[in-house]
């Protein structure tokens, strides 16, 4: 949501939303991201290492844009047998 070295005041301009409004969505972007990470390692049994893999793969194919879900869902499900 927030560009590499960008401020919060900054994504609030471009975007057109309070500041606070973006405060509140990093914060629950944080708290879904560590529900993830905790899901990851507790329920699919996964090490920390393939975890910071997945978010590696995740935030690479956010740069590329449209159709990247449906792509990281088919890779997590690969993920999810080791």
């Amino acid at each position: 949501m927030i560009p590499k070295k960008g401020s919060i005041r900054e994504t609030a301009r471009a975007t057109g939303h309070d500041k606070s409004a973006i405060c509140r969505w990093l914060k629950i972007d944080g708290e879904h991201s560590k529900e993830v990470t905790e899901y990851f390692l507790n329920d699919l049994q996964l090490t920390r290492v393939q975890v910071d893999e997945i978010w590696s793969y995740i935030k690479k194919k956010e740069k590329i844009g449209d159709g990247w879900a449906d792509k990281i869902q088919k890779d997590l499900n690969f993920f999810s047998f080791f």
